[in-house]
């Protein structure tokens, strides 16, 4: 009897041992896991190919962009005044030279506008004119009214303002006389104060 209690204390010795040391089975899942993590950690992921990505992506170092298509663009921006004197309702043909470099061209890009008249006067708009091969291009400028200001923007009021601005797509050549401005407003007394910003990039010629 008690060689049969020990037999049977060291099968079930043996037995537990052999348990503890058999490695656990995982059954297969019958669908696919989908694991979430909180947006505090998130998972990296890796692109590989074509691939679309959604919602807000944020990017740690700075990136760097160039115009392909225009290498050698260089950005451009005149300022020039006009004054229409009294008895005159507009200023008509005043030719300005640019700074445009040899073998370059301007590519007028925007054009902004700033008039200060006489209360109760419009100024109706600007035209400028751009000479490309001593051939001009002209484009009118319209504004429209911003209030009257007491003290005036640029002189001293009370004077009723007047802005607008339009995108182009006007060229210049470099040489004399290469931008004309003309003026015009409603009335003829006091003086007209007009003020023409030109925004663009200037391009090599082929």
């Amino acid at each position: 009897m008690k060689r049969s209690s020990l037999a049977v204390a060291a099968f079930a010795f043996a037995s537990a041992l052999a348990l503890a040391q058999a490695p656990a089975v995982v059954p297969k899942p019958s669908a696919p896991v989908v694991v979430t993590n909180p947006a505090s950690a998130p998972v990296p992921v890796t692109i590989q190919g074509t691939g679309t990505i959604s919602g807000t992506v944020n990017v740690g170092n700075v990136v760097r962009t160039q115009d392909d298509d225009n290498p050698a663009r260089l950005p451009f921006q005149d300022s020039f005044s006009l004054e229409i004197e009294p008895g005159n309702s507009s200023t008509k043909f005043n030719n300005f030279k640019v700074d445009i470099p040899a073998s370059t061209r301007l590519a007028i890009d925007r054009i902004n506008v700033l008039g200060e008249l006489p209360v109760g006067q419009a100024l109706i708009g600007v035209t400028v004119s751009a000479f490309v091969d001593n051939s001009a291009s002209d484009n009118f400028v319209g504004t429209s009214f911003r209030g009257t200001s007491p003290s005036g923007v640029i002189f001293g009021g009370p004077l009723d303002i007047y802005s607008g601005d339009s995108g182009n797509g006007m060229f210049a050549d470099a040489g004399d006389n290469n931008i004309s401005l003309s003026a015009f407003r409603t009335g003829t007394t006091g003086t007209g104060h007009v003020f023409v910003q030109v925004y663009g990039h200037v391009v090599p010629l082929p």
